[in-house]
C-alpha cells in the first residue's frame, strides 16, 4: 500500500512539473492558432501559413489530413514521424519545434475525434488564443444526416476561454454561439463573400471553396494583412495530395475528367464537390461515374458509403467502380457496380475510359489513403489539369 501511494505521488509530480514545462514554453510562441471541424482543415491551415509567411512572420503549421506535415518557416515541408498509433501528444513535438526555430506563430490542425480528446487537445495542449472553425458534417460515423447542432456538438470543446473564435456564418448555430459566449470567448463572425476573389487566378479560384477564402482573409485581415499579401499568400500556397482537383484524359477523339474528391470522405462534402467540379467541366449528371477506394479498416466508412448509394438522396452516378475488402458488398447491394480486380492505377484509369462513355467525368470516392493517393498520382502526372 505504502509503495502505491508513492508511486501516485511521484507520478502527480511528475505531471505538475510537464504541465508546467509545457505552459512555459506555450508562453513563448506568441500567436497561437488551432483549425478545427470536419472538412477544410487542411486547406485552411497552409493557406493561412503562406499568407503570413508572405507577411514576413515566422510560422510553423502543421496538417494532420492526407499527408501528416510540418510547414517550415521557409515554406519547405517535412513529414511528421509517427511510431505506433497517431496520438494527439504530438502537438507537444510541435511546440518543442517551434521553440527550436524561433517561430513566433503556429498554426495547427485540431487532429481529435472524440470530446474528450478535444478538451486535452485544445484547453491543455495548444491553448490557442484564436480558433477558425470550418465546418461541421457528419464523419467517423454510420449516420449520413445529422442537424447542424449534432454535427457541431463534438466541437464545442475547441472554444478556449478569452480566444477569439472565427465561425462561417453558414455555419453557426445557437447552440455553438451560446457556449462561445459561456467560454467567455469572443465570437468573429465571418461573412459569405468576405473574399471577393478579385486579383486570384482563374486556376485557383475554381479549386478554392469561397467559405475557406472567406475564414483566411478574415483571419489575416484581422492581423493587419493588406489585400494583396492575402492574394500572394493564397496564390503561392502548396496545397496536399488530398486537394480537390480535375484530371483531363484525351484519347484517341475521347476525353474523360477524373476528379480527385477522394478526400472529402464523407457523401455530403463530397456531393458539394461533384456540384462544383460539373459546374467547371460543363456537364451534368448524366456523365457523373465513381471510384470507390475502400479501406479495410474503415468498415463504419465503408456502410455510410453503401447506404448513402442505395438511398433515395444519394447523386446517383451511373456506374461505380470498386476496390477494398469491402467490394463485394457492394456489389450484391448496388444494380451497377464493378469490382476492380486490378489496382494498377495507369490500368484502371485506362480501363475506366475504354469502359465510360465520351464526356465522362469520374469522381474518387471515400478514402484517400492507398489506393486513392496512388490514382491521384498517376493523374497528376499522366493527365492535364482543368
Amino acid at each position: 500500500m505504502g509503495l502505491f501511494i508513492i508511486s501516485t505521488a511521484f507520478l502527480l509530480i511528475f505531471l505538475l512539473a510537464e504541465n508546467f514545462i509545457h505552459s512555459g514554453r506555450l508562453r513563448k510562441i506568441p500567436l497561437r492558432i488551432s483549425v478545427s471541424g470536419t472538412r477544410g482543415k487542411t486547406t485552411i491551415v497552409r493557406l493561412l501559413a503562406s499568407v503570413f509567411r508572405k507577411n514576413g512572420m515566422v510560422v510553423l503549421a502543421k496538417t494532420t489530413g492526407s499527408e501528416a506535415k510540418y510547414i517550415l518557416p521557409d515554406g519547405s515541408e517535412k513529414p511528421v514521424r509517427r511510431w505506433g498509433i497517431t496520438t494527439i501528444m504530438e502537438q507537444k513535438r510541435l511546440i518543442k519545434l517551434a521553440l527550436k526555430l524561433k517561430a513566433d506563430c503556429i498554426i495547427t490542425e485540431i487532429m481529435s475525434i472524440n470530446p474528450e480528446n478535444h478538451y486535452i487537445e485544445t484547453q491543455k495542449l495548444i491553448r490557442p488564443g484564436i480558433t477558425i472553425l470550418s465546418n461541421f458534417r457528419p464523419d467517423h460515423t454510420s449516420k449520413i444526416y445529422l442537424s447542424p447542432e449534432e454535427a457541431s456538438a463534438s466541437f464545442l470543446n475547441d472554444i478556449f476561454p478569452s480566444s477569439k473564435m472565427f465561425i462561417h456564418e453558414n455555419e453557426l448555430n445557437g447552440d455553438l454561439e451560446n457556449a462561445v459566449y459561456r467560454k467567455g470567448s469572443e465570437l468573429i463572425r465571418v461573412t459569405d463573400g468576405f473574399f471577393d476573389g478579385a486579383g486570384l487566378p482563374e486556376g485557383v479560384l475554381n479549386y478554392r471553396f469561397s467559405e475557406n477564402l472567406d475564414l483566411v482573409s478574415s483571419v489575416s485581415r484581422f492581423h493587419g494583412i493588406g489585400y494583396n499579401r492575402i492574394l500572394e499568400g493564397i496564390t503561392e500556397a502548396k496545397l496536399d495530395i488530398g486537394n480537390f482537383e480535375i484530371n483531363r484524359f484525351s484519347r484517341e477523339g475521347k476525353e474523360t475528367c477524373f476528379v480527385n474528391s477522394f478526400a472529402a470522405n464523407d457523401p455530403l462534402s463530397t456531393s458539394i464537390l461533384i456540384r462544383k467540379a460539373l459546374t467547371i467541366t460543363g456537364k451534368d449528371d448524366s456523365f457523373v461515374y465513381g471510384i470507390i477506394s475502400l479501406r479495410n479498416d474503415r468498415g463504419e466508412r465503408s456502410k455510410q458509403w453503401l447506404d448513402f448509394l442505395s438511398s433515395a438522396n444519394s447523386c446517383h452516378f451511373r456506374k461505380v467502380f470498386v476496390s477494398g475488402r469491402h467490394a463485394k458488398i457492394f456489389q450484391r447491394n448496388l444494380c451497377s457496380c464493378e469490382i476492380l480486380k486490378n489496382r494498377d492505377p495507369g490500368y484502371i484509369t485506362s480501363y475506366i475510359i475504354d469502359h465510360t462513355e465520351n464526356g465522362a467525368v469520374i469522381f474518387g470516392l471515400a478514402n484517400i489513403s492507398g489506393l486513392g493517393s496512388e490514382l491521384v498520382n498517376y493523374w497528376n502526372q499522366a493527365g492535364m489539369k482543368i
